[in-house]
């Protein structure tokens, strides 16, 4: 059975589609108000729910890892999806939008070469500057910092894996994927453990550290992905932003990032 989980904190956020390949699982506060015949919530089971401030969508993809048995596992956003051929309507932003998804048949396709395939999005290529100083001029050269300690803490062998990828100009962002189970569970076994470290060490009180693990998370995806090297096959993405307040928000950080050469 193939998967693919479409992250959304919206209660009123909704997918319409012919199959049952995309499944909304609801994070964080949207889940806690949901009835309890809702099928898919992060605060279920084994979770860790209550961190959804700090992880972003790691909490679905933990409750994933723990809770959900398939072949083959995705993980989207109500704002980010693989581009294909399966119609689907969603509503990002409050109305209906017609988009195409990807299908299981393409997904099929893909992963049937091998079990370490990876369905990713097109990477990130910064033109100006590397992965550290980004991070650094947007997060701060303390939590850069306090990421690379806890890393070399927790795999002492991967600090050079780690600054090879911080001093490259090109990630895979967004924490989108879609590949077989086993793959997946190698990942989480391997990237929850640092987390915890991280949050431990981590003032969680200040405002700015918000969402701030699952910042970091999308920078250390890339150090799994260059020590286990999968076969990756990069997709195309659709990404809706934000309503007129996200745009101008969007807009502001886009024109700041080109001032800082990236």
């Amino acid at each position: 059975m193939e998967t693919i989980f479409v992250v959304s904190h919206l209660n009123n956020f909704k997918i319409s589609t012919r199959s049952n390949l995309h499944q909304i699982i609801r994070v964080g506060e949207s889940a806690n108000m949901l009835s309890e015949c809702e099928e898919y919530k992060d605060n279920t089971l084994d979770n860790i729910s209550q961190k959804n401030k700090f992880y972003c969508e790691l909490t679905a993809l933990y409750w994933i890892w723990k809770n959900i048995n398939c072949d083959v596992i995705g993980l989207e956003h109500y704002r980010r999806y693989f581009i294909g051929t399966e119609p689907l309507v969603v509503n990002p932003n409050g109305k209906p939008e017609l988009i195409y998804a990807i299908s299981k048949d393409e997904i099929n396709d893909i992963l049937a070469s091998s079990n370490d395939t990876m369905i990713l999005p097109k990477p990130w290529i910064m033109k100006k500057t590397t992965v550290k100083d980004q991070f650094s001029s947007f997060h701060g050269r303390a939590n850069y910092l306090l990421m690379e300690k806890c890393l070399v803490e927790t795999y002492p062998n991967l600090r050079e894996a780690f600054l090879d990828i911080m001093n490259s100009n090109r990630i895979y962002t967004c924490n989108m994927f879609i590949c077989k189970t086993n793959l997946i569970h190698k990942y989480c076994e391997w990237l929850f453990p640092l987390l915890l470290k991280i949050e431990n060490a981590m003032d969680l009180s200040l405002p700015a550290n918000n969402r701030m693990i699952g910042y970091m998370s999308e920078r250390l995806f890339n150090v799994w992905l260059l020590i286990q090297h999968p076969h990756i096959v990069e997709k195309d993405t659709i990404v809706f932003v934000g309503k007129e307040n996200g745009l101008i928000k969007r807009m502001k950080r886009r024109i700041q990032a080109r001032k800082m050469g990236y």
